[in-house]
């Protein structure tokens, strides 16, 4: 390099590092001139974060400190991120949210009220964990990007998951503040992001300022002030996170450690100590049955298909002729038969209110006298819970509520706390990988195909076998899926579908049809080859669960290809586990170990009526609440983070 434009790139470098060490300097005083009822807990990660912390909050003499996240889970697990204190402010540094320590992180990460994401380049997969596992939306996120291919990756993201219904974040909630990682001063910056939270902040800690007045500048007193006004929730809390913060000895509810206690003490084989609640209903709705009973009891009272019929005779199509669970009509060709759900999402509340309240008759109960687990697909879209909850409450009066995820249910009631649910329902499956107790949100993987898209294929195989069969529409298709219930079978080889024994069965008006051997297996290898109806090859089951593990951490596939656990009607074919490590075993050189727990139909439904049989009262979001303020169905500790999924 020539002098002149040495000593040009020389006077540039040194401005630049004038003008940082100026913003630091500015930065510092306004964090250390921050009252001591203001805390403020920073999160920041990213490629970039240990550089940006460097660059615009140290002292030239200053480093990180080393701070481990312990946790009694596995104690052989070690999560260590940096941190620092400056004033009143705690900043969290890492620049990659591991998996295995995506659990603790989210328990750490829950008090920050400042996201902060400096990244060099245009891979968003460590912004996209941020968000939708450090999910508070009263946080502020600034993300700083080298250039703008960063945002387009995680504007993509954002619109994926929203085509796939599997954004349960607003979009106020994933908009961030954009900066330029090179330009940008974070002592103009900072300030403002804080101004957004500050009296949230300054009454989350108000009766902490002595406390907080000693904490000043010091970060281990800092974060135990920080904890503690994070450690309970006068108003119910999030069982959850109280779970997370017990194992990781942090402050904890005691309602909810007194609960852990009870819950994890507790095996399947003791499940005759799990108290029945008669006040508590547990209800776990699909697109194809309703199930329904008591908190403790060990398997639904209610079961029924999710389906209203309606006589076809115009005269009598009023709501009083309408029949709800009950297919009969239908099948007999004498009524039209609707679905309140679909592809596991609610699509006609009026309908789906109807569907509750035949729940609650059937059940024999006032709801207005009782307390309601709902059950829900993962990362559902709020406005689902919105209405679900405006229901329960507005129509029936429900004492208290709660929702949960079917697969982190699944999982509790197969014992284990990290693993992957397979769980395919009658319209879709859904594949959920969970360590430590905590659903990673962003490896979740969806598809929409489930036990219907099979039956329909079936029913068209029998028409194409028996073309003088009248088999209408929905009557058939019911008919046809008693069928596959009772013959359906998947076998090992998927080269080899023939079975030389055909089977013959009579329909309700009398006429027999008939069907080749080889149609039970075929109708199950849908499962594995999906584009027998005409979907992508992608959405098979063992490409779908391979490439879930494939979007966790390469130290946390081992837990997962050893304990895939099977969840769902769709799952019950005979030789279904078998086959399915076998062709999972094909990815991978790890140990595939896939669990069919025997009650599996039912395993949401179980897990939650254990749950909700030992959940302690303040953990309910009860109507008073409610009443008060409706956004506490996001806002209430005990339901913003299920709605992403739970331990």
């Amino acid at each position: 390099m020539k002098p002149l434009a040495a000593l040009l790139v020389a006077l540039k470098c040194g401005n630049t590092n004038a003008k940082r060490a100026t913003s630091t300097v500015s930065l510092r005083n306004f964090l250390d001139g921050l009252p001591s009822t203001e805390l403020h807990h920073v999160c920041v990660t990213g490629n970039r974060a240990h550089q940006f912390m460097q660059d615009h909050v140290l002292l030239a003499e200053h480093s990180l400190s080393d701070f481990e996240m312990k946790s009694d889970i596995s104690t052989s697990n070690r999560c260590v991120v940096q941190d620092y204190a400056v004033g009143t402010t705690l900043f969290m540094v890492t620049s990659d949210i591991e998996d295995r320590c995506a659990a603790r992180w989210k328990a750490h990460s829950s008090s920050c009220d400042v996201l902060l994401h400096a990244h060099e380049g245009g891979n968003c997969d460590q912004l996209w964990k941020l968000r939708m596992i450090t999910s508070q939306c009263d946080a502020s996120l600034l993300v700083f990007q080298s250039d703008s291919s960063l945002l387009k990756c995680y504007s993509d993201r954002i619109e994926e998951a929203d085509k796939k219904e599997m954004n349960p974040l607003s979009k106020h909630c994933t908009a961030p503040q954009t900066h330029s990682l090179q330009q940008s001063d974070l002592s103009v910056v900072l300030p403002g992001a804080f101004l957004e939270t500050a009296s949230h902040v300054q009454e989350k800690y108000s009766n902490l300022q002595p406390e907080a007045n000693a904490a000043h500048g010091n970060k281990t007193r800092l974060r135990q002030v920080i904890q503690k006004a994070h450690g309970g929730h006068p108003q119910g809390m999030d069982l959850h996170m109280e779970f997370l913060k017990k194992t990781q000895r942090l402050p904890a509810d005691a309602a909810a450690v007194d609960y852990l206690g009870s819950f994890i003490q507790l095996s399947a084989h003791q499940q005759d100590q799990v108290p029945v609640k008669d006040d508590t209903i547990v209800i776990d709705s699909g697109s194809g049955h309703m199930r329904a009973g008591f908190a403790g009891e060990r398997e639904p009272k209610v079961v029924f298909p999710m389906i209203i019929s309606r006589p076809k005779n115009a005269r009598e199509k009023s709501t009083l002729a309408m029949t709800i669970g009950d297919d009969k009509g239908v099948i007999d060709g004498e009524a039209d038969a609707m679905f309140p759900q679909k592809r596991g999402t609610i699509t006609d509340f009026g309908w789906m209110e109807k569907v509750w309240r035949h729940t609650f008759e059937k059940l024999g109960v006032d709801p207005s006298q009782k307390r309601v687990m709902l059950t829900e697909p993962p990362l559902i879209p709020k406005d689902t819970r919105t209405n679900a909850a405006q229901k329960m409450f507005e129509t029936f009066s429900v004492k208290s509520l709660y929702f949960g995820v079917q697969a982190t249910f699944a999982l509790f009631a197969a014992e284990k706390h990290s693993g992957i649910v397979l769980d395919i329902g009658d319209s879709v499956t859904h594949i959920v990988p969970i360590f430590e107790g905590y659903v990673l949100p962003h490896a979740v993987q969806r598809t929409d195909v489930g036990g219907q898209d099979l039956t329909k294929y079936l029913w068209n195989t029998i028409r194409k076998q028996n073309p003088g069969a009248r088999l209408a529409s929905n009557a058939g298709k019911i008919i046809v899926d008693g069928i596959k219930r009772e013959v359906g079978k998947v076998s090992l080889d998927p080269k080899d579908l023939h079975d030389d024994v055909g089977l013959e069965r009579t329909l309700p008006n009398g006429k027999s049809i008939y069907m080749d051997g080889s149609s039970r297996y075929r109708v199950a290898e849908v499962l594995f080859d999906p584009a027998l109806i005409d979907h992508e090859p992608g959405d098979a089951i063992h490409t779908l669960l391979h490439d879930a593990i494939n979007k966790c951490d390469l130290d946390t596939r081992r837990h997962m290809y050893n304990n895939i656990v099977l969840s769902g009607g769709g799952t019950m074919f005979k030789d279904l586990d078998k086959r399915l490590q076998l062709e999972v075993q094909k990815f991978t050189n790890l140990e595939v170990k896939v669990v069919a727990p025997k009650e599996r139909e039912f395993l949401p439904w179980i897990g939650a009526s254990r749950s909700a049989a030992l959940f302690p009262d303040d953990d309910w979001l009860t109507i008073e609440k409610y009443t008060a303020d409706h956004k506490s169905v996001f806002t209430h500790p005990g339901m913003e983070l299920l709605t992403a999924g739970s331990m």
